[in-house]
């Protein structure tokens, strides 16, 4: 029930593969398997942007004991400039500091990745911002990027993946938005939703940016370690066994990508255990690295360590 479509991409030849047959349908639903050319289900980039990711420039914060003037007066400078608009400039002033934060940025797709990045207006600004000099200060210079509605830790929902069970869980998906995709976190927890009628223990963990699926339930005693490695016991290769489709590998979007290994080979990345969170970790993979925290080690083509 799975087709393999490739082409030409960065850095060499790559390849993405449709998850399960079941996954295609649900994910058809909320828009995210209709990148095929005969496809006549709602495709994944055609629906509009609303809701999406929105960011903004934080420019600079003080608890210092006058912090309320002195970013007040930070601030107003900021209005003057020549290439920025005075009315995106916005100060929040609380007890304890104040903080100036400009402009709201939507993040778009790049043409040469695909993945989404800064509208050049956000470059533009921020660099702008970092060079500005105030009496031979730069006091915008650590200025960064900050989401503008981050997830709250509690209420984060019953199948978020700090209430599973064990000490370790199977990752098996990951969701993100584009510039025509916006229900992430919708079709995230509806395939959880599907994989638990299925009679498996699913959950999520909705983060800034992406939002991620997991499966199954394993202790420390699920982990065996040969020559000081850690690797999957036979209880996770079993439980992966009784559903290769949607065990084996990780998915994107629904799609099954392709990527380059350290021996040059190219093959679609493999479920990896993760360690699992408490309700207040606030995210599960705080870093953009290839190689994530806590994951169980695979060896150099790519396969589990054995």
């Amino acid at each position: 029930m799975s087709r393999t479509i490739s082409k030409s991409g960065r850095g060499g030849e790559w390849a993405s593969g449709q998850k399960s047959f079941s996954l295609l349908l649900l994910l058809s639903f909320y828009g995210c398997a209709g990148n095929q050319a005969n496809s006549t289900s709602r495709p994944l980039f055609t629906q509009a942007t609303t809701g999406a990711d929105q960011w903004t420039i934080r420019c600079a914060h003080s608890e210092a004991p006058n912090h309320a003037q002195d970013m007040g007066s930070l601030a107003e400078n900021l209005k003057l400039v020549q290439g920025l608009q005075a009315k995106n400039v916005r100060l929040v002033t609380t007890p304890t500091g104040s903080t100036i934060y400009y402009g709201q940025y939507t993040k778009v797709a790049s043409a040469q990745t695909g993945r989404l990045v800064f509208p050049p207006q956000y470059q533009q600004d921020i660099e702008l911002i970092r060079r500005l000099s105030l009496n031979q200060r730069t006091p915008f210079f650590y200025a960064q990027p900050e989401q503008i509605s981050k997830p709250e830790v509690a209420g984060r929902g019953e199948w978020d993946v700090s209430t599973a069970k064990g000490a370790y869980t199977l990752e098996i998906a990951v969701f993100y938005n584009t510039t025509n995709f916006s229900q992430r976190e919708e079709a995230a927890t509806e395939y959880v939703r599907f994989l638990r009628e299925a009679g498996y223990n699913a959950y999520y963990r909705h983060e800034q940016v992406r939002s991620y699926v997991f499966v199954g339930e394993f202790s420390d005693t699920d982990i065996v370690v040969a020559n000081g490695t850690p690797q999957m016991g036979p209880k996770v290769e079993q439980f992966i066994a009784r559903n290769e489709a949607e065990f084996r590998h990780i998915s994107e979007n629904g799609q099954i990508i392709k990527q380059q290994m350290p021996n040059g080979q190219f093959a679609p990345p493999l479920s990896y255990l993760v360690p699992v969170p408490s309700m207040r970790s606030a995210e599960l993979h705080p870093s953009a690295s290839p190689r994530r925290r806590g994951e169980v080690p695979r060896d150099t083509a790519g396969q589990p360590s054995r």
